[in-house]
């Protein structure tokens, strides 16, 4: 065997060495793991609701905030897209804000606001609406749909997809949530 063979060999098991090296650090200390969203809490800002019987107009407007926390307990960072974040009445969209892109570096906890708007049109025109108001009640629920990407090594890219609903009560007289229950669920 000449010296070129001998030197190619070596570099090339140098090579595989090394390649084999971040495959298994990619597939083990840099495992992705699933990020963590968290609903802290829903705030009723703003609740406004009238009826004038002369006029036969409704008046409606609600206003939440939604208190997020992204925590990243990977050891590379997470990449959330750009997205929104709903706000539902029986299935029906009454409400939307965007949630811009960012990004959360390991082992890094995040926290930001949503704030909802009820667009009144949309709520005034479903045919349970009445039904509720007269019941002293208004079931909504806060969509958070954050689709993001996990990095390992610059190579290879891992999609994750975080979708938390919560479901609210909001007692129409007092002005106040009655109720918030949330859940999320992740998908790598």
């Amino acid at each position: 065997m000449g010296k070129g063979c001998v030197i190619s060999l070596v570099i090339l098991s140098i090579f595989i060495a090394i390649a084999g090296t971040l495959v298994v650090l990619g597939f083990t200390v840099y495992k992705p793991q699933e990020p963590k969203i968290h609903v802290d809490n829903i705030n009723l800002d703003n609740m406004k609701f009238a009826f004038n019987v002369f006029q036969i107009k409704f008046d409606f407007n609600v206003t939440l905030t939604a208190d997020v926390t992204v925590q990243n307990p990977n050891k590379i960072g997470f990449k959330i897209s750009d997205t929104s974040a709903t706000l539902n009445y029986r299935g029906v969209k009454v409400g939307e804000a965007p949630i811009p892109s960012q990004e959360i570096a390991p082992k890094e906890t995040k926290k930001f606001n949503v704030t909802l708007t009820v667009m009144t049109a949309a709520l005034l025109s479903h045919p349970m609406i009445f039904n509720d108001v007269t019941k002293n009640q208004l079931p909504l629920t806060v969509v958070l749909d954050i689709p993001g990407q996990v990095e390992i090594l610059g190579i290879i890219k891992v999609n994750v997809h975080v979708q938390t609903y919560c479901d609210i009560l909001i007692d129409i007289l007092q002005k106040r949530l009655a109720s918030q229950r949330c859940k999320s669920t992740t998908n790598i």
